[in-house]
């Protein structure tokens, strides 16, 4: 079941952030993201949320969800995999349209994970959510300075029209690092569990900031929606470049 587009918008372009289990500490993957957001200015409410409260960068955090002053666009989940479930439970709840989960020990665990990723999923329809991840870098709008990404971003990324899609981080990493690319959206989709690259492409092909489209495919999960969403890139009239990782088998061990 695709994510609504709706949702699809709040993710990929959310007016308002909150980052759950934020912290200053400079190894978190919640600081990253705080801090690509504030250094990339990104001009929404940024709501940092922690069961402490307190500051976070300077910035109010509310101790939990529920004690937001507003509902955000998207929620940034920097919490352990077993917190997870039941924060995207809250959140759902809450009205939230859309997560970013970046926690590992999930479906590419083991078994308890992929249970873990198959409530994550239902979660996700039951509340009409799109969420990027898990297991997932995260995600960067450099046209909003939407920054939902938990790794150091390269000085050399520039705002252009392609939009670079990968189940892979490292190659997200190398890819928007080359200082050869002009960006419209960089997505790390890590497991693409309840998003995937179906929803992206039906999401670029509306967008007008995205003239063409790179993907960096592991796997091909549901070929009949993926055709569907090909047919909507066409018919925008925008390319896509697509490397398909892991086909030999030295390439399979380095995407395991």
């Amino acid at each position: 079941m695709p994510a609504p587009p709706h949702a699809m918008a709040a993710l990929m372009a959310p007016r308002s952030v909150a980052v759950i289990g934020a912290s200053e500490r400079a190894d978190a993957s919640s600081s990253f993201v705080m801090r690509n957001l504030l250094a990339r200015g990104f001009a929404g409410p940024i709501l940092p949320v922690h069961p402490r409260g307190g500051t976070v960068f300077g910035l109010p955090a509310a101790r939990s969800i529920a004690d937001l002053d507003r509902t955000p666009d998207v929620a940034v989940l920097a919490i352990a995999a077993q917190h997870v479930n039941g924060v995207l439970e809250e959140a759902g709840a809450a009205g939230i349209k859309a997560a970013v989960v970046l926690a590992s020990g999930f479906a590419e665990l083991d078994a308890a994970g992929r249970e873990r990723q198959d409530e994550l999923v239902a979660i996700a329809r039951r509340h009409g959510m799109a969420v990027c991840g898990p297991n997932c870098l995260g995600l960067f709008n450099l046209h909003s300075g939407a920054a939902l990404y938990s790794s150091t971003l390269s000085g050399t990324l520039a705002p252009g029209a392609l939009a670079l899609v990968s189940h892979s981080g490292a190659s997200a990493i190398a890819l928007s690092g080359t200082g050869r690319l002009g960006l419209s959206t960089v997505v790390s989709c890590g497991n693409g569990a309840a998003s995937d690259l179906p929803d992206y492409l039906a999401f670029l092909a509306g967008d007008d900031q995205t003239r063409a489209i790179g993907l960096v495919m592991e796997a091909l999960r549901d070929p009949s929606a993926f055709a569907r969403a090909m047919e909507a890139v066409n018919t925008a009239g925008k390319p896509v470049i697509a490397l398909r990782a892991g086909r030999s088998a030295a390439g399979q061990r380095a995407t395991a």
